[in-house]
């Protein structure tokens, strides 16, 4: 029984090593406010996603208004082009025009001056030039005939040359118009180009704001993850330490009820062999006493 005693005492001990050991693994309610306090990190971490989304959606709205705003002063831009292509070669029409005016300026210049030299042959020749006829006298009627159908010819050609010259002053005005209408529509696709540079510049501005918004979802969302990972170790201490501690105190206690119950059947047989020892002593005095 003393034995068995002290093989209960053993076991008490190791188990209050044991349950000792385990709570080094830490306290049940210290972990419960642990999953505690990552939960809320993930209910936090959640509404900052859902700012950061909307941050995103937001941005992604104000890129789109941006595209919008090029798309339109883009078909502006183009529509322009298209009016300074056509003024271009309305412009290289009427241009051409003039240097067809000049060309044929030139030609009548060329005839009249022409004409000019063969009148002043005439007038030093004594032979007439169509028909070869000689004549004394350069006043003659058919000479002067001759003079006068070929000074007709300069003044029909000098008549033309002024109406020429009309026609490339109005060619010059119409020119000079185009030109004018030509730099206006340059000027606008300049200031249109302007108004372009800046926007492309926000929406760059822009597209860095929502990388650097995308980054901060995703190191939210990997924090999440995190969290749950350690939810999920602590979860599996918590279910292992209140397995071990509800077997642990169980068998405890039931080593402890087994030790005093066997500590007091223990004393009863000690109590027991005290009587008998304290009974056999009393006979041994009497026997004592008699002997003497």
């Amino acid at each position: 029984l003393n034995n068995q005693i002290q093989q209960l005492q053993y076991k008490i001990e190791e188990q209050k090593q044991e349950i000792e050991r385990k709570k080094q693994l830490g306290d049940i309610k210290d972990i419960e406010q642990q999953i505690d306090k990552l939960n809320e990190n993930i209910r936090n971490n959640e509404e900052s996603i859902s700012a950061v989304e909307e941050s995103i959606i937001n941005i992604d709205n104000s890129i789109k208004e941006f595209n919008n705003k090029i798309e339109e002063y883009n078909n502006q831009y183009n529509e322009l082009q298209t009016k300074i292509l056509q003024k271009q070669s309305d412009i290289s029409s009427l241009q051409f025009d003039l240097t067809k005016q000049d060309s044929e300026k030139q030609h009548i210049q060329q005839d009249i001056e022409r004409i000019k030299q063969e009148i002043e042959k005439i007038k030093n020749s004594d032979t007439c030039p169509t028909c070869g006829r000689k004549y004394d006298n350069i006043n003659e009627e058919h000479i002067n005939q001759l003079i006068q159908e070929k000074n007709n010819l300069i003044k029909d050609n000098t008549t033309k040359i002024q109406e020429m010259e009309k026609v490339k002053d109005e060619i010059n005005s119409k020119l000079y118009l185009e030109n004018n209408v030509y730099e206006g529509l340059h000027l606008s696709a300049n200031e249109i180009n302007s108004y372009i540079i800046p926007i492309k510049e926000q929406i760059q501005i822009k597209e860095a704001e929502k990388t650097t918004t995308n980054m901060l979802k995703i190191q939210k969302n990997n924090e999440i993850n995190e969290y749950r990972q350690k939810i999920n170790n602590l979860q599996n201490i918590k279910e292992e330490l209140l397995k071990i501690e509800n077997n642990n105190i169980k068998e405890y206690e039931d080593l402890i009820t087994q030790y005093n119950n066997d500590t007091k059947i223990l004393d009863e047989e000690i109590n027991k062999l005290n009587e008998e020892y304290n009974k056999n002593d009393s006979y041994v005095q009497v026997i004592k006493n008699i002997l003497q």
